[in-house]
């Protein structure tokens, strides 16, 4: 797997298993509120893994995993903005 998309599926509380894929290039994560920040520390360093847009509801938690990962967004996808709720802090 080189590409993974996570879109609203509020079932899945944790995303780590995706991080094993040893050929992971782009990693899009997007209306996934139940994925705290800590959840993205798999992905740290990861060494195949070159972009990476993230969309959780909060520009605050956008920011800090885009911080914690390091990496540009991935450069064929939407703005992630669109994914952020007019409440910033609905939740922080």
């Amino acid at each position: 797997m080189t590409d993974a998309m996570v879109d609203d599926y509020p079932f899945i509380r944790a995303i780590h298993s995706i991080a094993d894929a040893k050929n992971l290039h782009e990693l899009v994560v997007v209306s996934m509120r139940q994925i705290p920040v800590a959840g993205f520390d798999c992905f740290r360093n990861h060494p195949t893994l070159r972009e990476a847009s993230i969309g959780l509801g909060s520009l605050r938690r956008n920011a800090e995993v885009t911080r914690l990962l390091g990496l540009p967004p991935v450069s064929n996808t939407k703005p992630i903005k669109k994914y952020v709720e007019d409440d910033d802090t609905a939740n922080d």
